[in-house]
């Protein structure tokens, strides 16, 4: 099993993942978890991945652009687009049946972590499957989200425990 976590917190991802039973599976190669920060792929001096949403309303959205560029970068050599999940309130709510079908039927899981109020609705059309909730509450960001999907899906790969 692959995981690609897109975040604009990889240190955050990767120390959680890197301990206990994950953190010895990847060191085994049962897993690969690999945490990529979406603002190396901004484009702009600042490293700015946030904008006013297109057409108005409140808030900040994540721009399509350093988002897509980051997962072009993952799948660029690929032969078939791996599944592709955002992390989002509005998603379905994860259970332990998902985790198990994710683990069983699935070889490389991509997960993309939003921010502010959400992402430009491109990325959503274009790139995810589906959106995904950990349940019915705010998060700061889709990060503990990630964590959460990431370590209940490997924890269920062959090798793991």
């Amino acid at each position: 099993m692959k995981i690609d976590i897109l975040t604009i917190f990889p240190e955050m991802c990767d120390a959680f993942l890197s301990e206990s039973i994950i953190g010895r599976a990847r060191e085994a190669g049962k897993i690969e978890i690999s945490c990529h920060n979406i603002r190396d792929f901004a484009g702009n001096k600042h490293n700015r991945v946030d904008d006013y949403p297109y057409g108005g309303g409140k808030g900040m959205v994540f721009m399509a652009e350093p988002i897509y560029r980051c997962y072009q970068s993952i799948i660029q050599n690929l032969e078939e687009k791996p599944l592709t999940i955002y992390l989002s309130p509005r998603g379905k709510v994860f259970k332990q049946a998902l985790a198990k079908e994710l683990a069983e039927n699935t070889d490389h899981l991509v997960l993309i972590c939003g921010h502010y109020e959400g992402v430009d609705q491109r990325i959503i059309d274009e790139i995810v499957d589906f959106e995904l909730s950990i349940g019915d509450y705010v998060l700061t960001g889709g990060e503990m989200a990630a964590i959460v999907v990431a370590d209940s899906v490997a924890r269920l790969c062959d090798g793991v425990l």
